[in-house]
């Protein structure tokens, strides 16, 4: 399993409150895109709720370390979904606005 920050909606600059937990394998979450650091991740999500309003607010950010051919990188993710299916709902909802890849948790 894969450690996860999860940052609650109004937290993003009050890192004190951040919580690193891992989320339950199959959980369904959207990506939003993947950055070369936190910060440029936590300032799309600032976008994206600029952008999409309560479509997006009422869902968690969830920023994910990764490494890829030796790179590491974050992903942006959003958590807060029934299942797939409504992950893939919410994708249809803002493809026209947003890149959206609906996601299982491994």
């Amino acid at each position: 399993s894969s450690l996860v920050s999860i940052i609650g909606i109004g937290d993003l600059t009050r890192k004190a409150n951040e919580l690193v937990v891992t989320l339950p394998v199959g959980s369904a979450v959207v990506q939003l895109g993947a950055f070369e650091s936190k910060s440029l991740a936590q300032i799309e999500w600032e976008r994206l709720e600029a952008l999409l309003g309560s479509v997006i607010t009422s869902k968690n950010m969830v920023i994910q370390k990764a490494e890829s051919g030796g790179k590491v990188f974050y992903r942006l993710r959003a958590f807060g979904f029934d299942d797939l299916s409504d992950a893939r709902q919410f994708c249809s909802a803002v493809n026209d606005k947003v890149a959206c890849i609906p996601v299982v948790t491994r």
